[in-house]
């Protein structure tokens, strides 16, 4: 850790893939877009993250938080929209200049004296591409090897549990079984009421455990909109994660 770093400070972070904010399937009929990231913008800003992690976001999104956010960058992946990242106005942060493969976003903030990477992700989709996924967390890790990874992972259940030195913010917190899926067809009819049901937890967080203790992991937009019980804003439900800076090893 750098000299004066400030144990005990909290680290608060969003990400959320949006579906580009394209209205749900059983959306009402005079629900658009704008809806959609006017309401994801609000949900945003009440939680007040340091980072905010968007995956498949509409890019004109960042014009309804940039009052309080900076865009440290986008870039495209498999999917429609934009993997972005945004850090907090109030935050210092500076580009990450290794070149990291896949789709994936980087900085470096400095949080109460501690200077940590950052990235936004979006790995490959499919059960068959579990080894391309490992590849390019891989290829993060060795980029930013003291920070906080957080995204759309496309993990199944058996995937993930290798990452030396990085701790899984949901489970780290107890694996609370309410906040577990970020992806349940059973409840969230974004793509209609055939749509294949199915429970996953695609999107995940991981963090330095040496650095970092979570503290909390919460999902949001996982509650129906205007009391349509299986319209919600995203395909995905996302997730704010917190942290405290550990203090130093004597």
């Amino acid at each position: 850790k750098e000299a004066g770093c400030s144990s005990g400070a909290v680290i608060t972070a969003i990400s959320w893939n949006l579906a580009e904010c394209t209205p749900s399937k059983v959306a009402p009929d005079w629900w658009s877009s704008s809806e959609s990231k006017a309401s994801v913008a609000s949900i945003i800003s009440s939680k007040k993250p340091i980072i905010v992690a968007l995956q498949e976001a509409p890019e004109d999104l960042f014009l309804a938080l940039n009052h309080d956010y900076k865009l440290v960058g986008k870039t495209k992946s498999h999917a429609p929209g934009v993997v972005m990242l945004l850090i907090r106005k109030d935050i210092d942060w500076e580009p990450e200049t290794t070149l990291i493969g896949g789709p994936v976003v980087a900085c470096r903030i400095l949080v109460a004296g501690l200077r940590l990477g950052v990235a936004s992700v979006h790995l490959a989709p499919f059960k068959q591409n579990a080894g391309v996924r490992n590849e390019q967390m891989c290829d993060v890790i060795k980029a930013l090897p003291r920070g906080i990874i957080l995204g759309d992972t496309n993990m199944r259940a058996a995937e993930g549990n290798k990452y030396q030195g990085l701790l899984d913010a949901w489970k780290g917190v107890g694996k609370p079984v309410g906040q577990r899926y970020t992806w349940d067809s059973h409840k969230n009819w974004y793509h209609g009421s055939q749509a294949f049901r199915f429970t996953c937890r695609f999107d995940r967080a991981y963090a330095d455990q040496e650095l970092l203790k979570p503290r909390s992991f919460e999902l949001i937009g996982s509650e129906p909109i205007m009391g349509n019980g299986h319209h919600f804003l995203s395909d995905h439900f996302g997730f704010a994660a917190t942290w405290t800076i550990k203090p130093k090893s004597k």
